[in-house]
């Protein structure tokens, strides 16, 4: 199982909002009688474990290497757009990536001492 704090709540007020994304994605709520070493954070209301706004939250591993996988190939996929774009807009007379060389170099101040 991977686990997952969820916030429930920001500043004092309640973000159910939040909760429902996250349990629509596929996260469950951990609750204490599962994990006794943890029982004294567990909310009295629900049983889950839940500590300064936090809820803690379970999902199968296999799901969350399916969902970081996905998330990924987006980021990638959508960089890639945004290069191709930037690239598709160079012009040979106004180069949008100039090679610029620095160099420094250490130098001797006074004899040494």
């Amino acid at each position: 199982m991977g686990f997952r704090w969820v916030m429930t709540h920001l500043l004092g007020e309640a973000n159910p909002t939040n909760v429902s994304q996250r349990l629509r994605e596929g996260y469950e709520p951990v609750k204490a009688e599962d994990h006794p070493e943890l029982a004294y954070e567990a909310n009295a209301k629900t049983g889950n474990i839940e500590i300064g706004g936090l809820m803690l939250c379970k999902m199968p591993e296999d799901m969350v290497q399916q969902r970081t996988t996905h998330y990924a190939d987006m980021t990638n996929s959508q960089a890639h757009s945004v290069n191709s774009k930037f690239t598709s807009q160079s012009d040979p007379r106004m180069p949008l990536f100039a090679e610029q060389k620095s160099s420094s170099s250490r130098g001797s101040f006074g004899n040494g001492s």
